[in-house]
């Protein structure tokens, strides 16, 4: 009779399970030989025996992929966020932490977005919108048209943007969860709804509180350095294909080529122009070009107080628009890599109205005359006109959005205009609170700006730029036609444009207001349409360049695995 049994397993077989269970893949059955020692009628017996084991192996976890990042060397820090301006915050726009009711595209095209569809009630003079019900804020609440009405009637009361959409405090109202109501005479406002200033957002901002509904999640941003985000997995348009992005500002050109030539960052905005042949020529870089996007222009300064009242003169002002050779600022100021043209806008958004404007041609002989015409000449031989003993010295302010991204520009400039006799003297100021010390206190004769279409109206820029309200902006307070006797001609114009029923004729009627500007009252000249330019490495196998900086849809950017 078996009483015990007592198994000794051979201790090298054992260490053979062992390795081949930690091993094999897949369940394996191997051959044991087995020592028993027996008890058999007292007996103790030793017995070996064959017998089949089945070792399972012990799953070893792959080790997780690292995040796709994707990293951008983008151009200045040109968020704002102000305490004592809480309705003009922007942190996190380019990055896609908030969404608008409708989206620029780059083509500049008006496309749904946050809502799905809208249309005009005539008899009421209300926008009628309806939203999505798919969509949630970063922190799972449901995102209604009560969220949007609260923002919108938010924006309505001492800011910028309740000027472009011309709305009014308590405009805008919430029919029911998914139905939004806007009253406005501005036929333009689904087009300028898709600043992206106006993306939906929640909490408090200046508690780093930035809850959107966006594709990205905002984590951290720190001025002027950067910002960083991660991807929102449940976003209403589907995952995004990177991780996170991780934004770094920098306003040099030269730096963000270099930091895209070592592989610190995938994608850059606007690299220098004077290296961009050598770099269509590479074969580890992409350049990609767009449409004109953004215009160059001089916008004169009409309503300054002694030493900066010269350009109250219109003959001046009209002297240096003749003075200029933009062909000649093209190529010196930006490397070739810049368009003709002379609409302050893009061309694409005036249609077939963009005749109206006749801008300048190049004939310095017709602006030395005009310069004498108006008492100006050069008395004693320097090189620079003077009148009455005062000196035809002006300051030119470089500018907006910074002096580094206005490349040689105002250099080139001030060469131009010494041949008529003209002194510039350049200050350049690289982010909005330098230059906004000489913007207010008016402060200067001249400012160079690069304004960019940041909405798909003919009528954004001409309104925020040149309308002469009652309560003129800083733009407006500045260079406005009506300071210089052509404000019901102004308003008239863009009043028209905003309310235009057919889109052709809002083309129509921003084109004159810009013939006003630009021809008949003279407070500002266009210089050249730039092309916007990116450039990525290789790693960036999927990229839709956008003619807007702050309007790349960074969900669809794809990195290589």
């Amino acid at each position: 009779m078996l009483k015990s049994r007592q198994l000794i397993l051979v201790p090298l077989l054992i260490l053979a399970g062992l390795l081949l269970a930690a091993c094999q893949p897949e369940t394996v059955i191997e051959t044991v030989v087995v020592t028993e020692v027996v008890e058999i009628e007292g007996q103790e017996v030793v017995v070996t025996e064959i017998v089949e084991v089945t070792a399972v192996p012990t799953t070893v976890p792959e080790a997780p992929a690292e995040p796709k990042i994707l990293r951008i060397g983008a151009t200045a820090d040109m968020y704002r966020f102000d305490p004592e301006v809480p309705t003009d915050v922007t942190v996190g726009n380019n990055v896609n932490i908030f969404d608008t009711l409708t989206r620029f595209d780059e083509n500049f095209g008006l496309q749904p977005w946050l809502a799905t569809s809208w249309e005009y009630d005539t008899d009421r003079g209300v926008w009628v919108f309806q939203i999505r019900d798919d969509v949630f804020f970063h922190d799972g609440e449901q995102l209604t048209a009560h969220h949007i009405a609260d923002y919108f009637n938010y924006f309505s009361i001492e800011s910028f943007m309740a000027e472009l959409l011309q709305i009014s405090e308590g405009a805008t109202t919430a029919v029911d969860d998914f139905t939004l109501e806007i009253e406005s005479a501005n036929l333009q406002l689904p087009a300028n709804a898709s600043h992206n200033t106006m993306g939906i957002r929640r909490g408090d901002p200046f508690n780093d509180e930035h809850i959107g509904t966006g594709p990205f999640i905002y984590e951290e941003y720190v001025p002027f350095d950067h910002i960083n985000v991660r991807a929102n997995p449940d976003w209403w348009g589907g995952a995004p294909t990177v991780d996170g992005i991780e934004m770094t500002f920098m306003p040099d050109p030269i730096t963000r080529l270099l930091a895209l030539q070592a592989g610190e960052v995938d994608v850059i905005f606007d690299p220098p122009r004077d290296a961009l042949g050598a770099l269509q020529g590479r074969d580890d870089l992409v350049i990609y070009d767009t449409e004109p996007g953004s215009f160059q222009q001089l916008d004169i300064v009409v309503t300054g107080e002694e030493p900066y009242e010269l350009l109250q003169d219109e003959r001046l002002r009209e002297a240096i628009g003749y003075a200029i050779d933009r062909q000649g600022l093209i190529d010196l100021g930006w490397g070739g890599f810049a368009a003709e043209g002379q609409t302050l806008i893009a061309p694409g958004l005036l249609g077939d109205s963009v005749g109206i404007i006749e801008g300048y041609t190049y004939d310095p002989d017709r602006a030395v005359a005009l310069l004498e015409e108006a008492g100006w000449v050069d008395s004693d031989d320097d090189g620079i006109r003077d009148q009455d003993g005062r000196a035809l010295n002006l300051r030119l302010v470089n500018g907006w959005p910074s002096a580094a991204e206005n490349g040689d520009v105002p250099e080139v400039l001030q060469s131009q205009l010494a041949e008529v006799g003209i002194g510039i003297e350049i200050i350049p100021v690289q982010d909005f609170s330098s230059y906004a010390t000489y913007l207010i206190p008016k402060e200067a004769d001249i400012f160079l700006n690069t304004w960019t279409n940041t909405a798909p109206s003919p009528c954004q820029i001409p309104t925020f730029g040149f309308l002469f309200p009652e309560e003129p902006n800083l733009w407006q307070s500045l260079h406005s036609p009506g300071f210089v006797g052509y404000g019901d001609e102004i308003n008239e114009e863009l009043t028209n444009c905003s309310s235009s029923t057919v889109q052709a004729d809002a083309e129509n009627w921003a084109a004159e207001a810009l013939h006003t500007v630009m021809d008949e009252a003279r407070t500002s000249i266009s210089l050249l349409g730039l092309s916007r330019i990116w450039a990525t490495t290789n790693d960036v196998v999927e990229f839709v360049p956008h003619p807007v900086q702050g309007y790349v849809r960074w969900e669809l950017t794809q990195l290589a695995d």
